[in-house]
């Protein structure tokens, strides 16, 4: 039956953008509902026609029924089949069996009326706020991200968890809002019942009564709706209302406005020692203090609990009104027998903001406060922090890196690059790692650098770390088909090695490839990457190594490693830094921190391998002082997992490693001393005057050395060493004499001529290491 159209005289559910869930039909219906509810409660309290009231009620039940069942079209579309969805279902069964309930109840009057209000305005609340909410958020991600039903309800609840307090306040008004239409109910059938024991006597009376009462309440409810009951301030509607009228006024007059969320410090304490009663009082007291010291057409809200929000329309006062608010709330509170003050932690935001690319409302101005708060609460108590769009908007350009970075993976733009590990004195290829590679259609191939730092700690590195490994498996297995055997070596991030079910997905990946033998793979762990939970971290490893895999520490020396860090991790390989390497020709602290790391592998029985081997010399240094293992484009460049086995193919080691062998202690000086004059030469070259004479002790402890105590067989070599190196420094003395009498720049030939003789001297430095390593291996041949 339809019922003529009703004006409310108010609306005890008012409908805002907080009920709003994100998906366009639903919200259309659910604002119907609103509608249709307003309309039931608006004839119950004018009416007491039966026939109409029953209507009117029909009507909203039948509307529900339409919205029931088009929503669940869509829910069925996404959860078809799971508890999710059969719970949901369950909630409007419940909806039907409850209005059938109380529409059977004894009582066929007030009660009826006023259980249908209490239960419905409830009912609303909770199925918009939450329970609609909660399944539109996850169709939205669901569309968005193509997350899967449990992490899109874990992330949907998360969204909704960060609101407790606005919905529990929602629900908890419009509950206060359904008891005060049933008093006007209560109040309508009072009055109807003396009309009829009257007999009409007082009828006008009575209606006018009804009106002025009636406008009362409503005006009783409009101020519930936009007020704080328990200090009259603004509540988070009334907040949100003034702040668009600043926001809008700002905007016309050019202006700049400011909201500040604010929390009081040690409040869980102070409401332990005042109680319940004792703590509002306080709460009310203060309210008093602070409307006392806002600033001229400011607006102050008070949104629950400890939590206050003060708008200014002039941002220039913001101290000012930090400041007077502090003030108020550090003098003397007297509640019964407790006597203290009241500090508090602030967070603000400006409007607009200095970056024209950043839209704003009212909500999102309100969170940027909140969030410049919760910063400031993490700093420490007591403290003020405006809100950084500078970093938020890093955070949003960040964001849509990390997108088009997941868009790239599942559209299969990454790719697998190898680079071969070697012995570099044999030549041996002893293993490969797997190097990952964005084929960007507008950047063209990227490297890790160009997008990896992006994902740190996000937890899609872990996603993109686990294709890596089945990738890196699927071309082990080609290449065992081609008669290669190696061991395949694949980064893995800290999140990675902490996530409690790594070795459980490492397992689901070789089951997956039940003819590939874990052994041939070795893990790197980034020792640059801070592993927060040591722990499980070496739990996680130990399970892997059950598997048969080998884990080897990346990077080493240029991270967070200490002995007793690297005595818990079980790895079996230390990768030392190219840094280190790169630099050692012309560093001649390299060179000890890289006879450190070999003590310290040694003492750890742990293999090393080196990154960075740019040139044979390089290669030929660190075969030298002990390391055989190396990588680097000395050796070969990374390259497509294709073109792995032709390079094998025809690689052959350097003859220079090939004939190298490691040094006595007191022989690597002269390496030593090689980087030490290469150090100076290149700091002349660029920093000029200043610098140090031109020598190494190194290199002159060598020389003299092996005067004193080699065989006579090489004391010829050394000679023309020391002869080369004395002609060597008088070239440097000439040049830095130049530069000392004010010139600006010494001749070129001097320098080349500089140039040349240091790059002699190295070769008949690297020609008498060469006669040590021969003439003891004679020596131990003969023995």
């Amino acid at each position: 039956m339809q019922t003529e159209n009703l004006e409310p005289i108010f609306e005890i559910f008012p409908w805002n953008s907080n009920f709003i869930v994100g998906v366009a039909f639903i919200d259309e219906q659910h604002q119907k509902l609103v509608e249709l509810l307003n309309k039931v409660i608006a004839q119950f309290i004018t009416s007491n026609d039966q026939t109409a009231n029953e209507a009117v009620l029909q009507e909203l039940i039948d509307y529900a029924h339409y919205h029931f069942d088009e929503e669940e079209k869509l829910w069925h579309q996404y959860f078809n089949g799971t508890a999710l969805l059969q719970d949901h279902a369950k909630t409007h069964d419940a909806f039907f069996t409850k209005i059938e309930s109380i529409l059977e109840s004894d009582d066929k009057h007030i009660s009826i009326a006023e259980r249908l209000i209490e239960y419905l305005t409830n009912w609303l609340a909770v199925h918009i706020l939450h329970n609609d909410r909660r399944m539109a958020a996850m169709v939205i991600e669901i569309d968005a991200n193509g997350t899967s039903i449990p992490d899109a309800e874990r992330l949907a609840k998360a969204q909704i968890d960060k609101m407790p307090i606005l919905q529990a306040s929602i629900v908890e008004l419009y509950k206060k809002l359904s008891k005060s239409a049933s008093q006007l109910i209560r109040e309508k059938n009072a009055r109807l019942r003396a009309e009829n024991q009257l007999q009409n006597i007082l009828k006008e009376k009575a209606e006018q009564a009804l009106e002025v009462q009636a406008k009362e309440y409503q005006d009783y409810l409009e101020f519930l709706a936009y007020h704080d009951p328990l200090t009259g301030l603004l509540n988070g509607n009334g907040l949100l209302r003034a702040l668009r009228k600043m926001m809008v006024e700002a905007n016309n007059d050019n202006g700049s406005i400011a909201i500040i969320a604010i929390n009081l410090d040690y409040f869980g304490q102070i409401g332990s020692q005042l109680g319940s009663d004792g703590t509002n009082r306080l709460l009310g007291t203060l309210a008093k203090r602070w409307q006392d010291a806002l600033m001229p057409n400011g607006a102050l809200a008070h949104l629950g609990s400890d939590d206050f929000i003060v708008v200014l329309n002039n941002s220039t006062l913001v101290e000012q009104q930090i400041s007077a608010l502090r003030l108020a709330g550090g003098q003397p509170f007297f509640i019964d027998e407790w006597r203290n003050s009241v500090a508090f932690t602030a967070g603000y935001s400006i409007y607009p903001p200095n970056f024209v690319d950043i839209d704003l409302d009212a909500e999102k101005l309100q969170r940027q406060a909140e969030h410049a708060l919760f910063q400031a609460k993490h700093e420490a108590r007591g403290s003020v922090r405006e809100f950084d769009f500078e970093a938020e908007r890093n955070v949003r350009i960040k964001n849509q890196e990390i997108l088009r970075i997941r868009q790239g993976f599942d559209n299969n733009e990454f790719k697998l690059f190898y680079q071969p590990k070697t012995n570099m004195r044999t030549g041996e290829v002893i293993g490969a790692e797997a190097l990952i590679r964005w084929e960007h259609p507008e950047l063209g191939l990227l490297s890790p650098v160009a997008f990896l730092p992006v994902l740190d700690n996000h937890p899609f590195i872990v996603n993109l770390g686990e294709w890596v490994i089945d990738q890196a498996i699927q071309h082990s297995l080609l290449w065992e088909q081609q008669g290669l055997e190696l061991k395949i070596s694949v980064n893995v991030d800290a999140l990675q090695v902490q996530d409690p079910n790594f070795p459980a997905k490492l397992g689901e990946i070789f089951n997956r490839y039940p003819s590939f033998n874990p052994k041939r793979l070795e893990l790197e762990i980034l020792e640059t990457v801070a592993i927060n939970d040591i722990d499980v971290a070496v739990n996680n490893i130990h399970k892997c190594r059950e598997y048969g895999v080998c884990f080897s520490l990346d990077d080493f020396g240029k991270g967070y490693c200490s002995l007793s860090y690297l005595k818990q991790l079980p790895v079996d390989t230390l990768k030392i830094d190219q840094t280190f390497v790169r630099d050692m020709l012309e560093d001649a602290s390299n060179i000890s921190i890289l006879e450190g790391i070999l003590d310290i592998a040694k003492t750890f029985n742990l293999n090393v391998i080196a990154e960075g081997v740019e040139s044979v010399l390089h290669g030929e240094f660190l075969i030298q002082i002990g390391c055989e293992f190396g990588q680097g484009y000395a050796i070969a460049r990374p390259m497509e997992q294709s073109l792995f086995a032709g390079w094998i193919s025809q690689w052959k080691t350097y003859q220079q490693w090939r004939a190298s062998n490691a040094l006595r202690r007191d022989d690597i000086d002269a390496l030593t001393g090689l980087a030490e004059l290469n150090k100076w030469l290149r700091q002349f070259e660029s920093e000029g005057t200043g610098l140090p004479s031109f020598h190494s002790k190194s290199l002159e402890r060598w020389m003299r050395s092996s005067l004193e105590h080699r065989p006579s067989t090489n004391v010829q070599t050394v000679q023309k060493i020391e002869a080369n190196y004395n002609h060597v420094l008088a070239l440097a003395q000439k040049v830095t004499a130049d530069r000392g009498t004010g010139v600006l720049k010494p001749k070129v030939k001097d320098l080349d001529a500089l140039n040349n003789a240091l790059k002699v001297l190295t070769e008949q430095i690297r020609f008498g290491l060469q006669e040590c390593l021969q003439q003891r291996s004679q020596r131990q041949t003969r023995q």
